[in-house]
C-alpha cells in the first residue's frame, strides 16, 4: 500500500512540473526556420552606410547618395558616390555624434540621428578669428639647403631654371652647402601656398608685393603645421590692408541631422 502511494506521489510530481516547464503560450521552433538573433552594430564593427546631413534650416548640406544629391541639387559630376566605409570606433576621422548614432542599427535599417555641436564640429570660438594683412613683401632672393635643392630633378647649375609651388626660379649661386634662388615672378602671376590663393601685385629689384587673391564668404582648406594637419578657414570680411579669417569649421556650433541608412555589417 505504502509503495502504490509512493508511485502515485511521484507521478503527480512528474506531471506537475511538467505542464510548469511548458505554458501553453511557448512553442517548439518549427522545422528550419532559423532562430539566431538579428546582428546590430556594436563598437569594433565594420560597417558601410548611405547618409545625407541636414542643416536645421532643411539645407541637404552633403550626402553620398546620388540620388539624394541630385534630388536636392548638390549634385556633383566629378564626385564618386559610394557608400560610407567606417570602423566603429573613435578617432578613425568621423565626428563622435555619428559614430555613436549607429551604434544599434540593424542591416536595412533607417535611422535619423540629431548631433548637437558637442559632439559634431564643435562650439563656435571667437578666439578663432584672425587678421592677416591683405598684402606682404616677399625677398626675391632665398636661400635653401642644397639637400633640399638636390630633390627637385634639376641640374646644378648658375641660371638653371625649374618649377617650384609658386613659380618658376633659377639658380643665382650655390656653394655645397647651401643655393641662392631667384624667384621669376612676373607681375600678375597667380600661385597657391598653404591652400590660399594669392597674385603678384608688383616688383622691385629685391623683392615682390604679393596679395592673397581670397573671396569674401568662401571656404578654403590650409594645413596648420603645429597641429599636424589640415584646418579649414573661412574669409569673413577684406578691407584695403586685412583680411579676417576665421578658422572655425564651417558647420561649428550648428545642430546636424543625418538621415543614415545602413547598408552593411561585418
Amino acid at each position: 500500500m505504502k509503495a502504490n502511494l509512493f508511485v502515485i506521489l511521484i507521478l503527480g510530481i512528474f506531471l506537475l512540473f511538467g505542464c510548469i516547464g511548458q505554458p501553453a503560450d511557448i512553442k517548439p521552433p518549427e522545422p528550419g526556420k532559423n532562430t539566431t538573433f538579428e546582428k546590430v552594430v556594436q563598437y569594433g564593427d565594420a560597417v558601410a552606410v548611405e547618409y545625407a546631413l541636414i542643416l536645421q534650416n532643411g539645407t541637404v548640406y552633403d550626402t553620398n547618395s546620388e540620388s539624394v544629391a541630385k534630388g536636392s541639387g548638390i549634385y556633383d559630376p566629378l564626385r564618386k558616390y559610394f557608400p560610407l566605409k567606417f570602423t566603429v570606433t573613435k578617432g578613425v576621422g568621423l565626428i563622435d555624434g555619428f559614430v555613436e548614432g549607429v551604434i544599434g542599427m540593424k542591416e536595412g535599417g533607417k535611422r535619423q540621428i540629431e548631433i548637437p555641436p558637442e559632439k559634431g564640429y564643435g562650439v563656435f570660438d571667437p578666439n578663432k578669428l584672425t587678421s592677416i594683412p591683405l598684402y606682404y613683401e616677399k625677398e626675391r632672393f632665398e636661400e635653401v639647403p642644397m639637400a633640399w635643392l638636390k630633390t627637385q630633378n634639376v641640374e646644378i647649375k648658375n641660371d638653371s631654371v625649374f618649377q617650384t609651388n609658386i613659380g618658376l626660379v633659377s639658380i643665382y649661386n650655390f656653394t655645397n652647402e647651401t643655393a641662392t634662388l631667384e624667384y621669376l615672378l612676373p607681375v600678375g602671376s597667380k600661385f597657391k601656398f598653404n591652400g590660399l590663393p594669392q597674385i603678384v601685385a608688383n616688383k622691385s629689384v629685391n623683392s615682390f608685393t604679393i596679395k592673397y587673391d581670397l573671396e569674401e564668404g568662401k571656404d578654403y582648406v590650409t594645413f596648420d603645421s603645429k597641429a599636424g594637419m589640415q584646418k579649414f578657414v573661412r574669409v569673413i570680411s577684406i578691407n584695403e590692408t586685412n583680411v579676417i579669417l576665421d578658422e572655425n569649421h564651417p558647420l561649428a556650433g550648428q545642430t546636424l541631422i543625418f538621415n543614415v541608412t545602413m547598408l552593411g555589417i561585418k
